[in-house]
């Protein structure tokens, strides 16, 4: 919930040529200034099941737990995942 301070920031209180409210509008996710970005994504599509290739499987983590190093396609940087949430193709 914004509180009158955010919504201030936000410039709520900017008059507007047309009121938006109620209007269904679209935006790009890296424009979102609250709540953070990485919490609406992992909201949207914190249960999405990812593929990829693994490029590295043996990489143990400062914790013990061991990883592996996946490319999935369209991510610029390999994705780490720990290897008790892989699922099938092992």
């Amino acid at each position: 919930m914004l509180t009158e301070t955010t919504r201030t920031q936000l410039g709520s209180k900017k008059a507007w040529p047309v009121d938006p409210k109620n209007r269904l509008i679209d935006f790009p996710v890296s424009e979102v200034y609250y709540p953070p970005q990485a919490d609406v994504l992992k909201e949207l599509f914190g249960n999405t099941v990812l593929q990829g290739r693994v490029v590295e499987s043996n990489v143990q983590g400062a914790d013990g737990r061991r990883f592996v190093a996946v490319q999935v396609e369209g991510v610029s940087e390999y994705l780490y995942v720990p290897v008790s949430a892989l699922g099938r193709g092992l």
